[in-house]
Order: C-alpha cells, then sequence, then structure tokens
C-alpha cells in the first residue's frame, strides 16, 4: 500500500538521474534494510 513520506529534494534529485524516481528509493531503501540487518558487512563512506 502506498504511503506518503517526506524525502530531500536532493534525494529525489540523485534519484531521477539514476533512473525512474520510485523505483530508484525503493531499491536504495532495500539495500539499507539488508545493510541495517546484516552488520557483519561493511561498507566505506
Amino acid at each position: 500500500m502506498p504511503q506518503a513520506i517526506k524525502l530531500s529534494d536532493q534525494l529525489i534529485e540523485d534519484a531521477r538521474i539514476n533512473g525512474k524516481a520510485q523505483q530508484q528509493i525503493e531499491y536504495w531503501a532495500k539495500i539499507g534494510k539488508i545493510a541495517y540487518e546484516n552488520p557483519i558487512f561493511h561498507y566505506l563512506l
């Protein structure tokens, strides 16, 4: 079920640059969820 959430303008612009905004943000959210649930994997910024 779709829900409205607030996102920064920069995040939305980054998503538009990389593809369709909704699909891109959903993809990033899935990656973030996996990273959060598996702290053994490291991600360097």
